[in-house]
């Protein structure tokens, strides 16, 4: 296999909603023992393992490491591996992990005979933004002249890039999250169930301090300082619990049926996103 992408990713639900894609576009699980890797990548990833101590180790998608692939798939001659960087304000870390492959590529007489060629997807939300401002942030990371075109291709320097920035499609806005696609996906033919979850979630919120964080200091209560409560999410969270009681929103999205297969060959967002892999 000599053609691989590197996918870099916000967290475990882009993660889930990208393998709901891959898998139904053709690829597979590239279900080997990281030592049993297509050479280096066995050893690279074998060697970034040993840095980890287990307790730094989280559930999901979050994987052992950012360096460390926390999903891989492979078709024909592609193998993708997807790196959670937990978070889109993670430059440094992008740059750590696009180093590592750029790095397998030299002159040298070990590193000659891997002639790969790359491919670097960027998927981050649009949030309030907007789709512009994100890839010119990630076009200035790569260092292009030109910005990328959401979901298109662009080669640079031998390698390929492109990126997708998940927005709220369906009313037309450049702003929005993975969730607004999740939604529309959802909403074409569980409807009632979408707009129930909805009205349930509308007619028992709380009030903003009671969601934030409650800790305890010195045996005293307080409540943290940030709102960790967002809609989209826990319309999509209280529709799964009517399949899986207590998963979180990552099992979900990779594994619930309020959306299928014909679901997502009539979304042009989802087969504009697989058309980059």
């Amino acid at each position: 296999m000599n053609n691989i992408t590197i996918v870099f990713c916000e967290g475990g639900h882009d993660i889930a909603f990208l393998t709901r894609l891959l898998m139904w576009s053709g690829f597979e699980d590239y279900d080997k023992r990281v030592e049993k890797f297509l050479p280096p990548f066995n050893t690279l990833f074998s060697n970034e393992l040993k840095k980890i101590n287990l307790s730094e180790r989280k559930p999901g998608f979050v994987g052992a490491s950012h360096r460390v692939p926390s999903a891989a798939f492979t078709k024909n001659d592609n193998l993708v591996f997807i790196h959670n960087l937990n978070g889109d304000g993670k430059e440094r870390e992008r740059r750590e992990v696009f180093e590592i492959y750029k790095k397998i590529r030299g002159a040298d007489s070990f590193s000659s005979k891997f002639n790969f060629s790359y491919k670097f997807l960027y998927f981050f939300d649009a949030d309030d933004v907007g789709i512009n401002v994100r890839l010119q942030h990630v076009s200035q990371e790569i260092g292009l002249n030109n910005n990328l075109i959401n979901g298109k291709l662009k080669r640079h320097e031998g390698d390929t890039y492109g990126a997708y920035i998940y927005h709220d499609a369906g009313n037309g806005l450049d702003t929005g999250v993975l969730e607004d696609i999740i939604s529309d996906l959802v909403k074409a033919r569980h409807s009632d169930i979408f707009h129930a979850a909805t009205h349930y979630l509308a007619s028992n919120a709380l009030p903003s301090q009671r969601c934030c964080e409650l800790r305890i200091r010195n045996g005293q209560e307080t409540y943290g300082a940030a709102n960790k409560f967002k809609i989209k999410k826990s319309i999509i969270s209280t529709m799964g619990q009517l399949q899986f009681s207590g998963s979180s929103n990552i099992v979900v999205i990779k594994n619930s049926d309020f959306f299928k297969s014909n679901d997502i060959a009539s979304s042009q967002v989802c087969n504009d996103i697989v058309n980059m892999f």
